[in-house]
């Protein structure tokens, strides 16, 4: 053997995976390449580092392990091993749960075994699952192997906080404006001034922008005192002018427009007519 061989790492027909897992939780005794896990749930995983090349000695060694940061059902941890005078290498295994959830490091679980640090040592700081943590030199040869473990635990999925939101946005629209797809906010006197008897029409978009389901969600337009309903959407009550709706649920995201056709009364006022109007929508939730 050259006195100046190049180190490997964990290339030998003996030598473990660089990272395993086992569900101590669940009572698991021997590291695997996977487990399964539930929720609140201890897993230990092992790393092994085994610089194969007789008389020879790997310069700063790193190793670290990266834990998914995402909920899910499928959890995937990573180990990477480097040295200076090295080829690195990498590895996985992967943690299938029962419910989404993600692994969090326990701290001050990480523990090394070696001829350098001992039976258990424990290491003074959690950079495992961060930068990575620094082993120095490890010299080539069986004796010299290391192994290190560190605890993760399974967490939930924090519950999302109901945030019901409604929102509505009224706008009328009339002859060739409406077939055209044009819709207002307010019509100005100085665009169109209505006659008696001209017909137009409202729609109403409402939208749900929370999180959860908006239930039973009911419409209640007071048309202004020149104005009567003719037809389209809703329900209308001539002694009060009003017009009513209801519009059922709304899943989050959703959008439902709702649309009717009003009418200018036959007898108006002299002077001022502008029509001003209010709708209101809401629901048993919001």
């Amino acid at each position: 053997v050259k006195a100046d061989a190049r180190p490997e790492f964990n290339n030998n027909s003996g030598d473990y995976p660089l990272i395993r897992v086992k569900n101590i939780t669940q009572g698991e005794t021997e590291y695997q390449t996977s487990t399964t896990a539930d929720v609140g749930d201890t897993l230990r995983f092992h790393l092994w580092i085994h610089n194969n090349v007789d008389n020879s000695t790997a310069e700063n060694v790193r190793i670290r392990a990266a834990l998914a940061g995402d909920y899910a059902v499928s959890q995937i941890v990573s180990a990477y091993l480097s040295a200076d005078n090295a080829d690195s290498i990498d590895g996985s295994t992967t943690v299938n749960l029962s419910a989404a959830g993600r692994l969090e490091y326990q701290s001050g679980t990480t523990l090394v075994y070696s001829d350098v640090y001992g039976s258990g040592y424990v290491w003074p700081n959690d950079n495992i699952v961060a930068n990575g943590i620094n082993l120095g030199s490890v010299e080539g040869c069986w004796p010299y192997v290391v192994q290190i473990s560190f605890e993760a635990k399974v967490k939930a999925r924090p519950q999302e906080e109901e945030n019901p939101h409604l929102v509505i946005d009224k706008q009328v629209s009339y002859g060739e404006e409406r077939d055209n797809g044009r819709w207002y906010d307010a019509i100005s006197k100085d665009s169109k001034i209505f006659g008696p008897g001209e017909y137009f029409y409202y729609h109403i978009i409402v939208e749900n922008t929370g999180n959860v389901t908006l239930e039973h969600v009911t419409l209640e337009d007071r048309l202004p005192p020149y104005l009567f309903w003719v037809g389209g959407a809703g329900e209308y009550e001539n002694g009060s002018n009003l017009v009513e709706a209801d519009l059922g649920n709304i899943a989050a995201g959703d959008r439902m427009i709702i649309e009717y056709q009003v009418r200018v009364k036959e007898v108006l006022p002299v002077g001022d007519r502008t029509q001003e109007n209010v709708v209101i929508v809401g629901s048993d939730n919001y």
